[in-house]
């Protein structure tokens, strides 16, 4: 009987060992990804090339946030997850400026250089790594994780920055509960997002065919138009868009206009092409114009002003409009 007991916790050890896979995941970082701005012993820390955030505690030192994405299986699940780091001191006698308020866009940040914040505990964070959640874009299953590359040390004003971490992360598979098609376009933007692109072999059983692509492919819910100036600025807002689940394009004047016959306005060609996109995409809601009229032209009509509605109404008829 009891060698029985023990055969039997050996089979659901090794069930759940099957059911189970570790990743491990490597995120290093380096002084030059960030600018650190010191004025009258005040240090304000921001990114170079991460999306990053800060919290929304106002009495808390402006410590930023990196959000970090890992590629998963699309029937895989976060069990767990445990990771270790290590840290170099790079400022001494510094202090830390408080995070920034919200504001609207269109208002510019005001961030006070000269006035010290008595922060109340010793150190900052208390947190390094925090688990946002899994979604899913265009087909990829991602994890999402806000990881905290530096540590400030408030009784000796002293700040570090976490160079490498290392993860460990337990992932649980389970039954597939979604239909799952890639698409070859999306690699790249995915290989962009995510620090482990060698695992896109992960979704080689769900490309859809030639056939099917073709068919399916250039399924937009945001399209974003500027020119070619401009669209790698804008490409960022369409990642970021995308990373949230809005899939979005960015297209520029320069192509659409060649795009049509020269009898077609400049104006016009936007208006067909959006209208394209709308009758081709079912998903479609929302366009964004990316620049000024010397960027995207706006339509004159005979009150003699400026307006975008041509390019949202499909029933404005073109003749009351001028050029």
């Amino acid at each position: 009987m009891k060698k029985l007991l023990m055969l039997f916790l050996l089979f659901s050890l090794c069930v759940k060992m099957s059911g189970e896979r570790v990743k491990n995941m490597s995120v290093s970082f380096d002084r030059n990804d960030f600018s650190i701005l010191v004025t009258n012993n005040i240090a304000h820390i921001s990114p170079i090339k991460f999306l990053y955030s800060y919290g929304n505690d106002f009495s808390c030192p402006a410590l930023p946030k990196i959000c970090v994405n890992l590629l998963i299986g699309p029937n895989e699940e976060l069990a767990d997850f445990s990771y270790t780091k290590t840290e170099q001191k790079i400022l001494d006698d510094i202090f830390i400026a408080p995070c920034p308020k919200a504001v609207p866009t269109n208002t510019s940040v005001k961030q006070s250089v000269d006035t010290i914040v008595s922060y109340t505990q010793a150190t900052y964070p208390q947190t390094f790594v925090s688990y946002i959640g899994s979604h899913y874009i265009n087909g990829y299953k991602i994890l999402s994780f806000d990881i905290c590359p530096f540590r400030y040390d408030n009784v000796n004003q002293t700040l570090y920055l976490e160079q490498n971490f290392t993860f460990n992360i337990s992932l649980q598979s389970n039954a597939l509960t979604r239909n799952v098609e890639i698409r070859q376009n999306d690699e790249t933007l995915i290989n962009d997002l995510i620090v482990n692109p060698e695992d896109i072999s992960l979704y080689d059983d769900y490309r859809v065919s030639n056939r099917q692509e073709q068919r399916t492919s250039q399924q937009y819910e945001y399209a974003i138009i500027t020119n070619n100036n401009l669209k790698p600025t804008f490409q960022k807002l369409a990642n970021w868009k995308t990373l949230k689940g809005v899939r979005t394009t960015v297209l520029t004047v320069e192509d659409i206009y060649a795009a049509y016959p020269n009898t077609f306005s400049q104006q016009m060609k936007i208006k067909e092409t959006l209208k394209s996109l709308y009758d081709n995409n079912t998903d479609f809601k929302y366009a964004l114009l990316g620049g000024d009229v010397n960027v995207v032209p706006a339509q004159m009509c005979h009150i003699e002003a400026h307006e975008d509605i041509i390019y949202a109404d499909d029933e404005v008829n073109p003749k009351v409009w001028t050029d």
